[in-house]
């Protein structure tokens, strides 16, 4: 084994908008970079725990869930309970107020919340987050200038992808010493047997050179 994958969940490391905690995951990359190993992570902004063979429940954030599904008016913010005890119902309103819901909703009007839909991707829906590496008296400013202001899902993606790539930007730089190593050690070996190929002397077997 050369490495191993690790899913960076969204409803684990950003408990809050703009709050984000990936604690946990610098130690197991840690612990894994020690003995040697490769490690990939994967951004997953879905859920897990709704399909067969998940071993473990992990939702999408809360205050994602909650802001939502509170663009469709009819449609109440579930309950944890609720959340976990159903990944598909009907849904009440699949439009309402002249908004679509921002999950995935079938011809039948049941809704699939592991996940917020393409559809959604630019549609101002999230609550904003201090703006990551900004000035924060700048920040403070435009949040009171526009206290109702939204994020798009993709802008809240990039952000927590930001954030990832600053909490890990020393593994991420051991990283890349690695592997400009391991480069350079290929291309010297390449090279060393080049060299010895193209020295080694040929054997004349029935007057065909091998």
């Amino acid at each position: 084994m050369h490495g191993v994958i690790i899913d960076v969940w969204w409803g684990v490391a950003e408990p809050a908008p703009g709050a984000y905690d990936f604690t946990h995951y610098k130690r197991v990359v840690a612990t894994f970079l020690a003995a040697g190993l490769r490690v990939t992570c994967i951004m997953s902004f879905h859920a897990c725990g709704m399909n067969v063979g998940d071993d473990v429940t992990v939702e999408l954030p809360v205050w994602a869930q909650g802001a939502a599904v509170a663009l469709n008016s009819h449609e109440p913010v579930p309950t944890a309970s609720a959340r976990q005890r159903q990944a598909r119902r009907p849904s009440e309103a699949a439009s309402g107020g002249g908004k679509r819901s921002p999950f995935y909703v079938d011809s039948s009007g049941a809704v699939n919340r592991e996940s917020l839909s393409l559809w959604a991707d630019h549609q101002p829906c999230l609550p904003c987050a201090p703006l990551y590496g900004r000035d924060s008296a700048a920040t403070a400013a435009a949040a009171a200038a526009s206290p109702h202001a939204k994020r798009t899902p993709l802008q809240a993606y990039t952000d927590f992808m930001i954030a990832f790539r600053d909490a890990f930007v020393e593994e991420l730089t051991v990283r890349d010493r690695l592997l400009t190593e391991q480069r350079k050690q290929g291309f010297v070996a390449r090279m060393v047997e080049a060299a010895l190929l193209a020295t080694r002397p040929k054997h004349v077997v029935r007057g065909c050179g091998r």
